[in-house]
């Protein structure tokens, strides 16, 4: 227990390793900490500065690290200012809840172009961070991991991500403060958005753009997403989870479900009730439509079916929340 520590922690320049829990808990340090000196400093190892929440000002850690491990600064919430790590050209992944609830951080977030992964919560509830968060240039970021900025409401303006991502897990689940269209037409090499990827973000407006190669829209991927007023589907999606689109209270105009749609789950569509009409005139591996997926929305909006096909059938047996008057056949 080293909670005894006060004042100022001051490290060698000739440092390279910062061990696993070296200064875990060090809570009375106060002062900024200012590793940048440390030249030689390439790893800052497991929970090694985890809850030292005395430390104020800002974070400077030298360009040539390599690793942040997991939890390395979580907790430490009185840290200000802005975090910039852009200078840490040869870092490529910062670990899990490294950040995780580092709430006295202001500004902008600056991360290095070399990043291929930002893991499990890593930025999770720094909820001070302002401005764009524009990751486009990290060329090389494959994966962004569950949570990694869960709650950071503070961010606004778009929201740009690179052509290279793979995976984007439950990323951004509310970030409310997050603006303008969400374009991820770009992003070729995702096949799926995660559940509860963007869950919340009502800041979000304009046209939703999904990657072209998407088969899976997970749960509530999109629930809350109230500023959104346009939807259009790619032709590879196969599976709307429950929820999805759950009170996506401003998309108007026509929502056509693409031909390769297999399955709706409950509550897809729930109370998207500015949606004139649904169109399953292309739809032909569609399955199953779950409870309520289409409950509260619009009471004159049109269900346009082919006639002769089962989707009639799907949407009333199903329960779905529509009425058989909603439903209009054609050739």
């Amino acid at each position: 227990d080293c909670s005894g520590f006060t004042g100022e922690l001051k490290l060698p320049a000739s440092l390279t390793e910062i061990e696993n829990n070296a200064f875990w808990k060090c809570k009375n340090f106060t002062g900024s900490l200012d590793l940048s000196a440390c030249t030689q400093l390439i790893k800052i190892k497991y929970n090694a500065f985890e809850n030292c929440s005395g430390f104020t000002g800002e974070l400077k850690l030298p360009a040539n690290l390599i690793e942040i491990e997991s939890g390395a600064f979580s907790d430490c919430t009185g840290f200000t200012g802005n975090l910039d790590l852009s200078a840490c050209t040869q870092l490529t992944k910062i670990g899990d809840d490294a950040f995780y609830n580092c709430t006295g951080f202001t500004g902008e977030l600056k991360l290095p172009v070399t990043l291929t992964e930002i893991a499990i919560r890593t930025f999770s509830g720094c909820s001070g961070f302002t401005g764009s968060l524009d990751l486009s240039a990290c060329s090389t970021l494959t994966k962004i991991g569950s949570s990694a900025f869960r709650n950071c409401s503070g961010f606004t303006g778009d929201l740009k991500l690179p052509p290279t991502l793979t995976e984007l897990d439950s990323a951004f689940w509310d970030c409310s403060g997050l603006t303008g269209n969400l374009d991820l037409s770009a992003c070729t090499k995702l096949t799926k958005i995660e559940s509860v990827t963007f869950s919340g973000c009502k800041g979000l407006t304009g046209e939703l753009k999904l990657p072209p190669n998407i088969t899976e829209i997970g749960a509530a991927a999109f629930s809350g997403c109230s500023g959104l007023t346009s939807l259009s589907l790619p032709a590879s999606l196969e599976t709307l989870g429950s929820n999805a689109f759950y009170n996506c209270t401003g998309i108007m105009g026509t929502v056509v479900l693409p031909a390769n749609l297999k399955t709706i789950g409950t509550d897809a569509f729930y109370n998207c009730n500015k949606v004139d009409a649904f169109d399953f005139s292309q739809c032909t591996q569609l399955i199953s439509i779950s409870y309520m997926a289409f409950a509260n929305c619009k009471a004159d909006a049109v269900f346009t079916v082919k006639a002769g096909g089962n989707i009639k059938n799907l949407l009333l047996n199903s329960k779905s929340g529509i009425k058989a008057s909603q439903i209009q056949e054609v050739p």
